[in-house]
């Protein structure tokens, strides 16, 4: 385990919570429909993350990409401390629904979007602040 490598190294633990945005598969209800439990397509993201956690086999650069961009510190995972930076690349999550499959909280029939996002802890490790907006995969530190 991670916690383990950073332990072994005398390395700080330093455990924070932060959101994470992914995509799922389109036809995927899970986490939207309490009844349904994880889909089993490999490439529905929420699911895979919901069933089996953060897998770096997995790593790829499609929110990164959304948004015509590349990643901005080489490959891995993205958590953020803020919401809606996590809800910026939820968009391939979002569906469109009622509250608890009835009526909104205000007793209407409308409708609202729904974004699924996940609230983890994350081990940070050792952190660095970077001025740069942008690290090139080989100036990056293991």
């Amino acid at each position: 385990h991670y916690a383990d490598e950073l332990e072994a190294q005398g390395t700080e633990k330093n455990i924070k919570r932060r959101f994470h945005g992914t995509s799922m598969d389109a036809n995927c209800r899970f986490g939207f429909d309490q009844t349904q439990r994880p889909c089993q397509s490999p490439t529905c993201a929420v699911c895979c993350i919901a069933a089996r956690g953060f897998d770096r086999s997995h790593v790829r650069g499609g929110g990164a990409q959304m948004w015509g961009g590349a990643l901005r510190y080489g490959t891995g995972h993205y958590f953020s401390k803020t919401s809606s930076k996590a809800n910026d690349y939820a968009a391939g999550s979002e569906r469109e629904g009622k509250h608890g499959g009835g009526n909104m909280p205000d007793g209407t029939g409308r409708t609202a979007q729904f974004r699924i996002m996940f609230l983890c802890s994350v081990q940070l490790g050792n952190t660095y602040n970077d001025t740069a907006g942008r690290l090139e995969e080989v100036n990056l530190r293991p």
